[in-house]
């Protein structure tokens, strides 16, 4: 007759429990502070988000503008941008610029770079006549 070793009682925790409980503790603890500065912080994100959509809006009505005079042949770039500043609530900068291939293939010398501004947010587009 066989006899068979009683199995022994386990006591405590193995090596791969102990590091996943670690692994677990560690995540949720950068999670929360996460989670604590998104509050914080939660006004200001918020307005800066609201202000850069804002900003992109504006630039996305000009695009749109400029592309229907463009298409009926009575873009007046100059007026287009001065009428635009004016009344909406943006700060338009532009400077002409020439934009080319490195390669020389081909050169735009009147290239508009605008610049919309609205609270400290910029967005920067082109446009050519």
């Amino acid at each position: 007759m066989t006899k068979t070793r009683p199995l022994r009682q386990r006591t405590g925790f193995t090596l791969l429990e102990v590091v996943l409980a670690l692994v677990i503790g560690l995540s949720m603890c950068l999670l929360l502070i996460q989670v604590g500065n998104i509050l914080k912080m939660g006004p200001q994100t918020v307005s800066m988000v609201d202000v850069q959509y804002d900003t992109m809006r504006e630039v996305e009505q000009l695009v749109s503008e400029y592309r229907e005079e463009l298409s009926e042949d009575s873009l007046n770039l100059n007026s287009l941008l001065s009428n635009w500043a004016s009344d909406n609530d943006v700060t338009i900068t532009t400077q002409t610029i020439s934009v080319g291939a490195t390669d020389g293939s081909y050169t735009f010398s009147n290239v508009r770079q605008v610049q919309m501004s609205k609270n400290g947010q910029s967005i920067t587009a082109y446009f050519t006549e």
